[in-house]
């Protein structure tokens, strides 16, 4: 473990709240996000000896707002280059193309049962929402819908509760089962 020993937080969260509110996918969480660590650097709660230990209080502060998982600030001792930021943007999006934005198979079985296949992650929903309301509209007159996430490793904030709204003429509000996991 890395000890710094003096520590320059105030940077390091202008440079967080900068990345959150240029890049997250939801503006109102950002703007919660970029709120939260100032009001913390203020009061004095990031006034820590190592780097380690800011990242794991920033990153406990930004999930209890966001609920997201996947949103951290991590420390690395040895710098991370560019190139490797620009490759994971890569990768992500080489994936969103590979996979018809997030919803690569939309398949009709037998009784009317419409399966939509939600992989690999979902992605954000400025770029996603096309192709999934293009998935669920083909569904849309389906007898049954079974969203398949066996491929997806994890979800984003705001994908947490899904939005069921009755295709015009449908009389009954559509039965919602428990996950299913076939062994």
């Amino acid at each position: 473990m890395t000890t710094l020993t003096n520590l320059q937080p105030a940077p390091v969260i202008d440079e967080t709240v900068r990345l959150l509110t240029e890049h997250y996918v939801f503006p109102e969480i950002a703007k919660q996000l970029a709120d939260l660590p100032r009001q913390r650097l203020a009061e004095g709660a990031y006034d820590v000896d190592s780097a380690e230990e800011l990242a794991r209080l920033v990153t406990a502060d930004l999930q209890s707002v966001s609920d997201d998982k996947h949103l951290r600030l991590k420390y690395h001792a040895d710098p991370v280059s560019p190139g490797e930021g620009a490759a994971t943007l890569e990768s992500i999006r080489r994936d969103f193309d590979t996979s018809l934005g997030g919803a690569p198979r939309v398949e009709l079985l037998d009784g009317g049962v419409v399966v939509v296949e939600l992989a690999p992650m979902l992605f954000p929903l400025d770029r996603a929402a096309e192709p999934l309301s293009a998935a669920l509209t083909l569904a849309s007159r389906a007898r049954a819908l079974i969203v398949d996430l066996r491929g997806n490793p994890g979800r984003r904030p705001g994908h947490r509760h899904l939005r069921l709204q009755l295709p015009p003429g449908r009389a009954h509000p559509p039965q919602l089962r428990s996950p299913y996991a076939s062994g």
